[in-house]
């Protein structure tokens, strides 16, 4: 049975939400576009029309998180004022809470699926990535603070894939996730707050880069 919104020509759509669907039951590397426009019901040669390959889908179901992350990390800072410490915290609740609502998008745009990232999926990467950077750098009130992000980053990555692997909810408590994003958030609020002047500095890598 076709889908409902391919029947409004948006075929491009249909397939990042097949293609999300299929990452889900069988991972990145378990379907191909063939079984992607079965599942719409087009012809095996309608996806290319949009996507040159498979990878092609990948690249845009991450590009696309990538700026999901970034617009709702905004939405979610914009929304805690002026506090500088806030509008981090809001920052890192909204990225947990992308990364427990949206698993298998997350797990392409951190993943190695993606053999060859395009620049537009590094660009998109390291606009949500540069959101967490300049907030770190209103809190510290510095703006040679590449380590720290980058510190705040794999804080908030570890739990999201500690929570996307199975390894917090032991007896299906998920509560037990919002618990330890708390915990995890204000013990990145204490360790900005105590950073020395000279932490901080390196040269630029972005979590899209590295892949």
């Amino acid at each position: 049975m076709q889908r409902a919104h391919y029947h409004h020509g948006d075929l491009r759509q249909a397939l990042l939400e097949v293609g999300l669907e299929l990452i889900a039951e069988r991972g990145p590397d378990g379907f191909t576009l063939r079984e992607a426009a079965r599942r719409i019901g087009v012809s095996h040669s309608a996806p290319y029309r949009h996507f040159a390959d498979k990878d092609a889908l990948l690249i845009a179901i991450a590009e696309a998180g990538f700026t999901e992350l970034h617009r709702l990390g905004r939405a979610a800072s914009d929304l805690a004022g002026d506090d500088p410490r806030a509008r981090l915290r809001a920052f890192g609740e909204a990225y947990l809470r992308f990364a427990a609502e949206h698993p298998s998008q997350y797990r392409v745009m951190f993943g190695r699926a993606i053999s060859k990232p395009t620049p537009a999926l590094r660009e998109a990467g390291d606009l949500a990535f540069g959101l967490l950077e300049a907030q770190v750098a209103e809190v510290l009130g510095r703006v040679d603070v590449h380590d720290l992000a980058m510190a705040v980053m794999a804080g908030v990555h570890g739990l999201a894939m500690l929570a996307l692997d199975g390894m917090l909810d032991e007896h299906g408590e998920r509560s037990r996730f919002a618990a330890l994003s708390e915990v995890m958030l204000s013990l990145l609020d204490a360790g900005l707050a105590s950073a020395g002047p000279g932490a901080g500095t390196s040269s630029r890598v972005s979590p899209a880069q590295t892949r």
